[in-house]
């Protein structure tokens, strides 16, 4: 029910920021590639991707594997990236899994029509063993009337030598500032809130007979990234293609909308055996 929450959450802040049917355009895709003495694979896919494979040297006994898993809507950010590589323990280690690597980085991006000028409002890199859990805020200085390309993009990776998984999440919009003349200045303040480890595991197992030692990498921004406000000047919406939206509410007028969505959620979701909002990787 972790991830439930944590999803219903974000939910209901976007929900309270948005006021027509947001759906944004979102794009994902995961990849993940081998090439290994004893084979090769390589698989990119919309939504998710895995692949694997096995040799049988002279010096010992070695598998790769890799998967990747990648979603987005409007203000949301999920992804996931895994490799492993294992050797049998007894018939020496052929050192294929050193130097492994992984990352995740992370861009709230903007440009006017035809790309003319451009800007990074949020930026956020992340190296193996690192983790992110908490908010990032960005200012915006735009120009009322103005349209703009508001992107976000998240990329998660993980390899070893002949091995790596990939993931690319991004959601996009058109926003133009509304509330006073045209050619007016203003400053809008972007809440992003970032959540995901990568970090390394070793485990042991056991298969045809040899006992194996096994290194996974593990990139997972399943909860990656969530638009969770917008702070604008006073009187100012943003017309989106997405549907119009609103700065974020009083304090108080934000808590009572989510309680009052919250008890609703409970209510339904009590009465099903399961929850839309769960997922699985």
């Amino acid at each position: 029910m972790k991830n439930s929450d944590n999803l219903l959450a974000i939910y209901l802040m976007i929900g309270a920021l948005v006021c027509a049917n947001a759906t944004g355009q979102p794009y994902t895709s995961a990849m993940v590639s081998g090439d290994a003495y004893a084979g090769s694979y390589s698989q990119s896919n919309s939504d998710s991707a895995n692949g694997s494979t096995s040799g049988d040297f002279s010096s010992g006994y070695s598998q790769w594997n890799s998967r990747a898993q990648a979603n987005s809507m409007f203000g949301f950010n999920s992804l996931y990236a895994q490799t492993s590589y294992a050797y049998a323990v007894g018939y020496g280690n052929p050192s294929y899994g050193n130097s492994p690597s992984a990352s995740a980085s992370y861009t709230f991006d903007w440009s006017t029509g035809g790309g003319s000028q451009s800007g990074t409002i949020i930026n956020v890199n992340l190296g193996l063993g690192g983790s992110l859990n908490g908010e990032y805020v960005g200012s915006f200085s735009f120009v009322y009337g103005t349209q703009y390309n508001m992107q976000s993009l998240m990329i998660v990776n993980s390899s070893f030598p002949y091995t790596s998984g990939q993931a690319n999440s991004i959601w996009d919009d058109t926003f133009t500032f509304s509330g006073q003349p045209n050619g007016t200045v203003g400053t809008a303040m972007f809440t992003i809130s970032l959540a995901g480890s990568i970090f390394e595991q070793d485990t042991q197992y056991s298969e045809g007979g040899m006992n194996f030692d096994q290194v996974t990498l593990t990139a997972n921004f399943d909860n990656g990234a969530a638009l969770s406000s917008i702070d604008l000047p006073p009187d100012t919406t943003i017309e989106a293609s997405s549907g119009t939206i609103y700065g974020t509410p009083e304090p108080s007028t934000f808590a009572l909308i989510a309680v009052g969505l919250g008890g609703i959620w409970l209510y339904r979701s009590r009465r099903k055996s399961s929850s839309i909002f769960h997922k699985s990787v």
